[in-house]
């Protein structure tokens, strides 16, 4: 599957040697879309499980049903505080969605932090965030889920959570 927000679609590519085919949305210039349209100009990052769940460059995690044009409920996370203490958030930056059978898992690099949201209903379930003196850190910019665990890649580093004791 490949995103493409300047097109406002979601192209889906099959094994064999067919060409690449729309997947979700129609091409529709930027400049068209209207009011309650499905729009991915601001699409950073998307997961497909049935559901088309799209991650905004604002936050906003928009779903839609499989195929169809129809948006479900939408989460925004960017309304979501990060739990430090005695220190300012920074604005969140959003960097990229990943998701398994039950959660989906957005990536704040700018508050070195994952949001877990459930899939059904849609709803935070809760936050991890990460805080070290190691630079590398503040570089998280994807992640992945495996064997249960979060594989975050930071500058150079791989990172793990959770970890066999520390990183």
């Amino acid at each position: 599957y490949l995103l493409d927000y300047a097109r406002n679609q979601i192209w889906r590519k099959s094994a064999d040697a067919s060409p690449a085919n729309r997947y979700l949305l129609r091409e529709v210039p930027s400049w068209q879309i209207k009011a309650g349209d499905p729009d991915l100009t601001e699409a950073i990052d998307f997961h497909i499980d049935g559901n088309v769940y799209v991650l905004t460059r604002q936050g906003q995690i928009q779903i839609y049903s499989d195929r169809k044009l129809k948006q479900l409920k939408a989460v925004d996370l960017s309304k979501i505080e990060a739990p430090y203490q005695n220190q300012t958030a920074a604005k969140p930056l959003f960097q990229s969605l990943r998701g398994d059978t039950e959660f989906l898992y957005a990536l704040d690099a700018a508050n070195t932090r994952v949001i877990q949201i459930a899939k059904k209903p849609p709803h935070v379930v809760k936050q991890w965030v990460f805080l070290s003196q190691d630079a590398e850190w503040g570089r998280m910019h994807d992640l992945q889920i495996h064997n249960d665990k979060l594989w975050l890649l930071a500058g150079n580093q791989v990172l793990m959570y959770p970890a066999q004791g520390n990183f």
